[in-house]
């Protein structure tokens, strides 16, 4: 093979390692994080940049160098060919894996959430990964390699402290990142607009024509009597208790069900309005 093979091979399989591991994986995650942005046009209010790189390298390029330790210590494993460090070698790998599977499931929720909860697990992450990354070798090695391999048990901790120091340097960068970032404080933030806090879930509890109370979902939610003056009101429960406590008086079903429709279905907004309508009643009778 010429030297202009050489040079061509190398920079296709370049870029397509660079379209594998780093285009596809930015387009996939910037398009998936997208669809749970809360937080309206503001600048800076989606996950990009140097945020966005940091889940690529969680979610692709790490997992892909990962595998290929584990590949290397498997096949060291079997050339040396002795019990004690084929089964420390396994164990390494499982350790390697495991640390990816924590990675991707803590920073998946800077995906899929956009709450501080979020950083605060990827950061406390940060602070542990370097220890785990020292004692996880050491411990290892200690336990399996150390009796009968002094050699090589002396060789995995030289090793384990080189990987420590670069570990420390990227975890202590991520950490400052994830505490000082302007981008993520203002994605994560525990905010969201009032359409996307509204629980549907819970069943409303209504009342009939005869002045008892069925659960059933609104029956005029979508009505286009709707009172454009409640539409501030949050859409929450109203309990059977809270309501004649706030009454203290048998409720007029008609009346009820007369504000239930202006409202739109919002028994907060239908409360205040029976609440004034019984008060100019009341005025109006003592008059």
């Amino acid at each position: 093979m010429s030297n202009i093979d050489s040079v061509l091979t190398i920079a296709v399989a370049t870029l397509a390692s660079c379209f594998v591991l780093l285009y596809l994986p930015w387009t996939y995650i910037k398009g998936k994080a997208r669809a749970y942005n809360v937080s309206g046009d503001e600048d800076g209010a989606e996950v990009a940049g140097w945020l966005l790189l940091i889940l690529v390298t969680v979610f692709a390029t790490g997992p892909f160098f990962s595998a290929l330790a584990v590949i290397a210590l498997s096949s060291s494993a079997r050339d040396i060919g002795l019990p004690q460090y084929t089964t420390y070698a396994y164990a390494i790998g499982a350790v390697i894996i495991g640390l990816n599977v924590w990675a991707m499931r803590l920073h998946s929720r800077l995906i899929t959430t956009r709450r501080k909860s979020a950083v605060a697990a990827v950061k406390k992450f940060y602070l542990y990964l370097p220890f785990a990354i020292l004692t996880a070798p050491w411990l290892l090695s200690s336990a399996l390699l150390k009796a009968d391999l002094p050699l090589v048990h002396d060789a995995v901790v030289r090793e384990a402290l080189i990987n420590l120091f670069s570990s420390v340097v990227t975890s202590a960068l991520y950490y400052w990142y994830f505490a000082k970032s302007k981008r993520v404080a203002l994605l994560y933030s525990d905010t969201s607009s009032p359409q996307q806090t509204i629980s549907s879930k819970v069943p409303r509890e209504r009342i009939n024509h005869e002045g008892l109370f069925t659960k059933t979902e609104p029956r005029f939610a979508q009505s286009s009597n709707s009172d454009p003056s409640f539409d501030h009101f949050p859409r929450v429960q109203v309990s059977e208790t809270e309501l004649f406590r706030s009454l203290k008086t048998r409720v007029d079903s008609v009346d009820w069900e007369s504000c239930l429709a202006k409202t739109g279905g919002d028994e907060v907004a239908t409360l205040a309005l029976y609440l004034s309508n019984a008060h100019v009643k009341s005025q109006s009778s003592n008059s």
